[in-house]
């Protein structure tokens, strides 16, 4: 039965028999997604018959259709951010509880990229992505603090590398994310689907109390990192009140690169 997952309007869910509950983004309002990802863990959690989260792309729609309708639905939620503060103290929870539900999730996830979003593609249990699908962090290329993930990259990649790529928003390909062990696999996009169900139906068919206390354990040292994670989520949202993010929206809507009128004087 699907009955507590009818209300999630942002998201396509599916429960699939072997105990696999398939979610995937809708299209059009990152709003409502954002809203209800939170959410949907701590249902997942709560679900007896769930064994095994898979994220992975909405089938139902065209990769062309999702990535344009997610973009513009991106920017109209940021300036929604950065317009009114009742929205950005409320996405500013969102964002904390979203991080904190998916790794107090004791059910093991497997998400896809394209599909799922960054932040749960890095903290899944296993991530598995195409080799020239493209992979950014790119909250400073809009003039914002990194927050969300960005402070757990370090766990996966090192100081040095997490640095670099924080600092200056670089991409990096499916290939160089699973190479540097920002992800854990790759595949073709064409067989993203069936290796991640693959993947999902092992670990729904294991020995669940036995993989739940092996994550609960190995996700203490995200849980370590989490003071470090409430500060760069405070910063990232401070930022939205000031200057710099507006000139990064404007240059996203333009296509253009961002002129940052903020100078840091003391």
């Amino acid at each position: 039965m699907l009955d507590k997952y009818d209300g999630f309007e942002g998201l396509s869910i599916e429960k699939k028999d072997e105990g696999i509950l398939r979610i995937a983004m809708r299209a059009g309002d990152v709003g409502k997604t954002h809203a209800e990802l939170p959410r949907l863990f701590l249902e997942a959690e709560r679900d007896s018959d769930v064994r095994a989260i898979l994220f992975g792309k909405n089938l139902a729609e065209t990769d062309s259709d999702t990535m344009a309708g997610y973009g513009d639905a991106t920017i109209r939620q940021m300036r929604a951010v950065v317009e009114d503060y009742s929205v950005r103290m409320r996405v500013y929870k969102e964002a904390s509880d979203l991080i904190y539900n998916i790794i107090n999730c004791t059910k093991p996830i497997v998400a896809l990229y394209p599909g799922a979003f960054v932040p749960a593609l890095v903290l899944a249990d296993v991530s598995i992505a195409a080799p020239d699908s493209i992979i950014c962090d790119a909250h400073v290329a809009y003039g914002a603090a990194a927050g969300d993930n960005g402070t757990m990259w370090p766990l996966h990649i090192g100081m040095a590398k997490a640095k670099y790529y924080l600092l200056t928003g670089a991409e990096l390909s499916g290939a160089e994310a699973e190479r540097i062990g920002l992800i854990s696999l790759v595949a073709p996009e064409s067989e993203l689907e069936e290796r991640g169900m693959e993947i999902a139906r092992k670990l729904a068919n294991g020995s669940q109390r036995a993989m739940r206390w092996t994550k609960q354990v190995l996700n203490n040292f995200y849980r370590t990192a989490g003071p470090t994670f409430d500060a760069s989520v405070a910063m990232e949202f401070m930022c939205f009140g000031g200057d710099d993010v507006q000139e990064g929206i404007r240059s996203l809507i333009a296509n253009r690169p961002p002129n940052f009128p903020e100078r840091i004087t003391s």
